[in-house]
């Protein structure tokens, strides 16, 4: 029995002390109240106990003197404050920075088609990438294996297609685009036709030079054919299935009827600088591994680290949407709400400094020569950055997006 009494008389202890702790912690103003401002004591610097109340010293001393309750931890610290004269009128928090756009964040941006059409595509290339690096792990491809790779790449680009069909007509979809044909052949040709032109440029050469790396013509009508029955239909597919199966752009915030007008940056802060920065730190990331794959693929030697390989490849990834999206919440602050197209670019820049690589590789680490071998290397590794600006800027944009609506998610529920 006592053993309860002392149970409950403990509890009543608790309970008491956390509603008064709770009370006088408890402070509501509205807008223009006065918030009462105290002062503490004063004394030596040098000597902490040493205390005296405020107003001792001669200055600014009110008229009377109003003592705040203290309670008894106050009172155990010495605490002696007192209501001071100041006037502190309760303001509410104004909208600052990221917040004032709000209204314009979620407009689209212009080019629509072509900005899906890129999206699309990004998530094929993910596709084929995380495919490759696959089968590399279960040992697929090894050495001096009569170009397995390359047979894997042209495979998966055909089957994989619908991806980029279905992704591409989403988000042109939730944009509210309507050109839907243009749409499909926009998404089916972005990348292959600049890789048609490469293949022919670089391929007329080496007839020229009478070279066997020259493809013979049944090869390329082999692959074109691949495109067409294979990977033209399957875009059409996935275009019909994103446009049909996709839902509605969700975003936290009403879009205004009229634009914001962007106020004026600081060029240290426009996307040409933002460029140097997101390309430069996911490059730095990978450039001791570049200089192997460059010896395996332009050299004679040869790559069998495909774990380090994945290993790099993730951290690319983590890189890129790190400083995408570190910088569209810059842009973002500095009221600028056109962050569409500056993160998918900001997202793929790494590729500027792994062309200006290529270019250093070329001429100072290998001993390539001619224009033939010129012709080849640079074109072709034209097209490999082209290739992961496409994957990268993807990969920017949608980390983007996603940080973008969950802060203004917040901001609503605020």
């Amino acid at each position: 029995m006592r053993l309860q009494i002392l149970l409950i008389y403990l509890i009543c202890i608790i309970v008491s002390s956390i509603v008064l702790v709770e009370s006088s912690n408890k402070h509501h103003f509205k807008e223009n109240d006065e918030v009462p401002f105290y002062v503490n004591n004063v004394g030596p610097y040098s000597n902490p106990t040493e205390t005296y109340e405020f107003y001792t010293l001669p200055f600014c001393k009110p008229s009377s003197i109003s003592y705040k309750k203290t309670k008894l931890g106050e009172i155990l610290q010495g605490d002696s404050a007192v209501l001071s004269d100041y006037q502190f009128p309760f303001k509410n928090q104004e909208d600052y920075g990221w917040k004032l756009v709000h209204g314009d964040v979620f407009r689209f941006p212009p080019y629509k088609n072509v900005f899906s059409a890129f999206y699309g595509i990004g998530w094929q290339f993910i596709s084929i990438v995380c495919g490759i690096l696959a089968l590399s792990l279960f040992g697929m491809f090894y050495p001096n294996n009569g170009g397995n790779m390359y047979t894997a790449g042209i495979v998966l680009y055909a089957l994989t297609s619908g991806i980029s069909g279905y992704q591409s007509a989403k988000m042109y979809k939730n944009m509210g685009g309507n050109k839907w044909a243009w749409n499909i052949v926009l998404t089916a040709t972005l990348f292959v036709a600049p890789l048609f032109i490469v293949v022919i440029l670089s391929n007329t050469v080496a007839i020229t030079w009478h070279s066997t790396v020259a493809l013979p013509i049944l090869t390329m009508i082999e692959v074109i054919t691949i495109w067409l029955f294979v990977g033209f239909p399957l875009t059409v597919v996935g275009g019909i299935a994103g446009r049909r199966l996709s839902e509605n752009f969700e975003a936290p915030c009403r879009t205004k009827n009229f634009p914001r007008e962007v106020p004026p940056i600081q060029w240290y802060r426009r996307l040409p600088c933002q460029i140097l920065i997101a390309g430069f730190l996911p490059f730095s990331a990978i450039y001791i591994e570049l200089f192997y794959i460059f010896n395996s693929v332009w050299g004679h030697s040869t790559y069998t680290l495909y774990g380090i390989l994945c290993l790099v490849f993730l951290i690319l990834i983590n890189v890129t949407v790190c400083i995408t999206v570190a910088l569209t919440y810059f842009q973002l602050s500095m009221e600028d709400h056109k962050w569409w197209w500056n993160s998918f670019i900001n997202g793929g820049s790494t590729v500027v400094f792994i062309y200006m690589y290529s270019i250093y590789y070329y001429y100072y680490i290998s001993h390539m020569y001619g224009l033939l071998q010129a012709t080849f290397y640079f074109t072709y590794m034209l097209i490999v950055c082209f290739f992961f600006f496409i994957l990268l800027g993807t990969v920017g944009f949608y980390s983007s997006l996603i940080f973008v609506k969950r802060i203004y998610r917040n901001l609503k529920s605020d």
